[in-house]
């Protein structure tokens, strides 16, 4: 043999043995997978082939396991548990489906990774208690693996904002910023051991979540987008919640399990503010003629660097006569051509995240 392919099965078409539909196989191999532990058993197809790429079957194969979980079952003609852990490492197969393909399944009662080695094995006699030398997939060339993740059934869930440092499940859980602001709520599910825990597949539990009100009668947030029901592979799942109005909000997630009953639950608070109020200034100076301004503020971090727009009212859209950052004063300065005939002009600066904007009082100048 050249070659080894090993694959996780799929629905969709058939398998030899264990008459399990696949569609992921030998020609469309599916090398990662993830299950809930302690649920179900994963069943696995390696193959392997020619120089021609033309299937071999009839040959001495083996299938590995390292990690967590064991390899068990299929076309499997002996089992090696090499550690007295009571989980077969090794599987070995002669026997295909007349197609080259050969059959294993996987299974996991605890949350891990599982590596799964798929390889022709001449040294793959003996017995159960009496492996041959040499036995296994180290010393060989036509090898393939694939890699099973497995996780705990779902028992806790925290809840927290993104801060963007790290372990996003370590976030705050306590957020006070502006109306307009958008941020993520990251949701974590762990198993009874504190590992992280996937709600995949759909029958492993789901996520509801809920705002509440503060002190007020109204809700100040809202989600951006329908929140997820179930998490990614990793046990995490974001939502993003933007600040509406003024006022605080409490925001939770629900964990159930696969029969809509509650498992445990977690709660962030959110406060929100409105902007800063903001105010500008207009005046002409002459020689060189230019427009002068100040934009104040109650909060003097409202008051450098922003941007600030000169315009000349006209018919249509007003036209731009030119823009400034404020310095540290909150101090503008922008120059103008001088004209024949007054005309009217005003300022604007420009809102940000924390502070409003504002539009000047006008006034006429040539």
């Amino acid at each position: 043999a050249e070659s080894a392919v090993l694959s996780f099965a799929r629905q969709g078409s058939s398998s030899d043995d264990l008459d399990i539909p696949l569609t992921a196989g030998c020609d469309d191999p599916d090398t990662e997978d993830t299950n809930r532990a302690d649920f179900d058993a994963s069943h696995l197809v390696g193959c392997l082939s020619d120089q021609f790429n033309a299937p071999i079957d009839g040959q001495p194969t083996t299938f590995e396991s390292a990690g967590v979980g064991e390899v068990f079952d299929g076309d499997c003609d002996t089992l090696h548990d090499h550690n007295d852990d009571l989980l077969a490492e090794h599987c070995h197969a002669d026997d295909s489906n007349g197609e080259g393909e050969y059959d294993a399944e996987v299974f996991s009662d605890a949350g891990g990774t599982q590596t799964i080695t798929f390889c022709l094995d001449e040294e793959n006699g003996g017995t159960d208690t009496t492996p041959p030398a040499d036995h296994g997939c180290a010393d060989e060339t036509a090898v393939a693996t694939a890699t099973k993740t497995w996780t705990g059934i779902p028992d806790q869930v925290t809840l927290v904002f993104d801060d963007g440092a790290g372990d996003p499940c370590d976030g705050p859980t306590n957020l006070n910023n502006r109306v307009g602001n958008v941020d993520d709520l990251v949701a974590c599910v762990f198993d009874s051991n504190g590992d992280p825990a996937s709600t995949e597949p759909e029958d492993n539990g789901e996520l509801q979540w809920l705002i509440e009100q503060g002190a007020d009668d109204f809700t100040d947030t809202r989600f951006t987008d329908i929140p997820p029901q179930e998490t990614d592979a990793s046990g995490h799942a974001v939502a993003e919640i933007e600040a509406v109005d003024p006022g605080t909000d409490n925001i939770s997630v629900v964990l159930l399990d696969e029969n809509g009953d509650f498992v445990d639950s977690a709660l962030v608070q959110k406060q929100v503010s409105a902007k800063r109020r903001s105010n500008v200034n207009i005046k002409h100076r002459t020689g060189p003629h230019r427009f002068k301004g100040r934009v104040s503020s109650t909060d003097p971090t409202c008051e450098p660097g922003r941007t600030v727009v000169v315009k000349r009212r006209r018919a249509g859209a007003d036209k731009t006569i030119g823009s400034d950052t404020t310095n540290a004063n909150g101090k503008y300065t922008v120059r103008h051509r001088k004209t024949n005939k007054k005309k009217t002009y005003y300022a604007k600066v420009r809102g940000n995240a924390d502070c409003r904007g504002d539009r000047s009082r006008s006034i006429r100048r040539r």
